[in-house]
């Protein structure tokens, strides 16, 4: 937002469409702020419906981003110099956004507004499937030990995609009979086409060293090229490799569990070559 001569200017967020309810992000003289007085909010004293950070008011322009949530609004001032951040448990048809001035014209540049989808729903991204575990079997997958089942688990977790976990009806997940149980499931191999490779990983966080990993990797020429663990979690988060350096090489995955201890298994899903990161 710019300006040559205002005395207040901002945007009005989560409006009603009667212009009564609205809070407000903005600039006047010596300050920046938040107000939440106009809409629902949980802070019955008053006494804390603004926030405010320094401003210079010789300056004559200032750059916004804002972020917009079910119950909060956050504010980044000029790239995050000053943050505010306020409970806002707007009606939920208050959607409306205003733009406004008090004493002068102010241009609003560069206004761009998103909708951002819930983190946990992101699509998974597209690329060539090297294994998705459907179908009830591990396919040309080979396993040494007992970890691994003779087919891929299901219904092991919740199928928690889009809400973060496996993909389908079937993932790894070497928890068969508990953490006891170890074992080896390797791919085969194959050429590494794509500069990606994506894929679900949760379980245990025990990286390689003293062979008790719970672990994802990428061989190449029998050597550990890439590697990957969980985070001591059941929750499986995307892992995405850059393969810039090894491209043209054959490789294949192999997903360990070595760990006989506390969060001693792994979960993996939906490996994909890919061109996108």
């Amino acid at each position: 937002m710019s300006w040559s001569q205002l005395n207040n200017v901002g945007l009005q967020l989560r409006k009603s469409a009667d212009g009564s309810r609205h809070a407000d992000i903005g600039v006047f003289g010596n300050y920046a702020y938040l107000n939440r007085g106009f809409t629902n909010h949980p802070d019955t004293s008053g006494r804390f419906l603004e926030s405010k950070s320094p401003f210079d008011p010789a300056r004559k322009n200032v750059r916004l981003r804002i972020l917009v949530d079910r119950t909060t609004i956050e504010v980044f001032v000029d790239d995050g110099k000053y943050v505010h951040s306020s409970e806002v448990f707007a009606a939920p048809g208050d959607n409306g956004i205003a733009l406004y001035t008090d004493g002068g014209a102010a241009t609003f540049a560069n206004l761009t507004i998103r909708t951002l989808t819930n983190i946990n729903q992101q699509p998974a991204p597209t690329g060539t499937v090297l294994a998705d575990f459907e179908n009830g079997t591990y396919g040309t997958w080979t396993r040494t030990g007992t970890a691994f089942g003779t087919a891929p688990a299901t219904g092991t977790l919740p199928d928690q995609q889009p809400v973060g976990g496996y993909l389908g009806d079937g993932l790894v997940n070497t928890y068969l009979g508990g953490d006891a149980s170890t074992g080896i499931l390797t791919s085969p191999t194959f050429r590494i086409n794509q500069r990606y490779l994506k894929f679900l990983v949760g379980g245990g966080n025990h990286p390689n060293g003293a062979g008790y990993a719970t672990s994802v990797n990428l061989v190449v020429d029998g050597q550990i090229a890439r590697t990957a663990t969980g985070r001591d979690e059941e929750y499986l988060r995307w892992t995405t490799w850059d393969l810039g350096n090894l491209m043209g090489r054959t490789a294949h995955i192999q997903i360990v569990d070595n760990n006989t201890g506390g969060w001693g298994h792994i979960t993996a899903d939906q490996f994909l070559l890919t061109s996108t990161a």
